[in-house]
């Protein structure tokens, strides 16, 4: 569950409409930057490996 405050900011920030697919898109662009994150430091250590 996310904490009212936040949820409350994210309808101001909406305009009190579509709140929730704001907040979806966010944590969405997280996980996927996260994912390429992981993704480049396995490339790097396979570089490292291959020296």
């Amino acid at each position: 569950m996310l904490d009212a405050p936040i949820v409350e900011h994210v309808k101001a920030l909406a305009g009190g409409h579509r709140h929730q697919m704001m907040i979806n898109d966010s944590l969405g662009r997280v996980i996927e930057s996260g994912h390429r994150e992981a993704d480049r430091r396995q490339l790097i250590r396979q570089e490292l490996a291959r020296r």
